[in-house]
C-alpha cells in the first residue's frame, strides 16, 4: 500500500518520505471523537498516557511548517525506560485526521522509518484509529526480534488506551 485512499488524508503518499515495506498495521475502534483519539495518539503528553515504557516526551517547532505549532518539521522526543530517547521528526501534519513521522533511536534495528497514523469518524459516537509502520530491518539478530517486541508494546498500549476511551480496541500485527 502506497498510497492512503482515506480522503482524510488528502494526497498523501508515504513513498514521498521512505521506500521501505509496510512492516506492521493495525486497526483499533475507540469511543471517543476523533479529536480526543488524535490529541492521545500526536501530542507528546498524550503518547506519555498509553505508550508502554515511556516517561516523558517533549515537542519542538523550530523547523515547523506552521511556525512555532505542530507541522511537518516538527520533532518530538520520546524518552523510554529501554532505549534512552526516541527522535521522532513530524512528516506529514493533519489534523484531526493524520500524520507521519520518522524516529531515529541508536538501539531501534530499522532505517527508512515512517509511521502513519490516520483517525477518522466510526459510526455515531466512535473512532476508527489506523497505525501503519514502514521500515527496512537491520542487522542479524534484533532484527527479528524488534517486532515483535514493537508488536507486543503497541498492542499493550493501545489496549490501556481502550480501557481509557472505551471501544472495542483492535490489534496490530506484522505485515511481512
Amino acid at each position: 500500500m502506497t498510497r492512503l485512499s482515506d480522503p482524510c488524508v488528502l494526497d498523501f503518499d508515504v513513498r514521498q518520505f521512505t521506500d521501505a515495506p509496510l512492516q506492521m498495521a493495525g486497526e483499533f475502534i475507540f469511543n471517543a471523537s476523533p479529536e480526543v483519539v488524535f490529541d492521545r495518539v500526536a501530542s507528546p503528553e498524550g503518547i506519555v498516557s498509553w505508550f508502554p515504557t515511556l516517561y516523558a516526551a517533549t515537542g519542538e517547532h523550530s523547523a515547523s511548517e506552521n511556525g512555532d505549532t505542530w507541522g511537518a518539521g516538527s520533532k518530538r522526543y520520546c524518552n523510554t525506560r529501554l532505549m534512552g530517547t526516541l527522535n521522532e521528526t513530524i512528516l506529514y501534519w493533519h489534523p484531526p485526521q493524520a500524520y507521519a513521522y520518522s524516529v531515529k533511536n541508536w538501539a531501534m534495528p530499522i532505517k527508512d522509518h515512517c509511521g502513519v497514523m490516520i483517525v477518522e469518524p466510526w459510526g455515531a459516537h466512535q473512532t476508527r484509529f489506523i497505525w501503519h509502520q514502514y521500515y527496512t530491518p537491520v542487522g542479524l539478530f534484533l532484527r527479528y526480534l524488534f517486532p515483535a517486541m514493537m508488536i507486543y508494546m503497541m498492542n499493550q498500549g493501545l489496549e490501556q488506551l481502550r480501557q481509557t476511551l472505551g471501544g472495542t480496541g483492535g490489534q496490530m500485527r506484522k505485515v511481512s
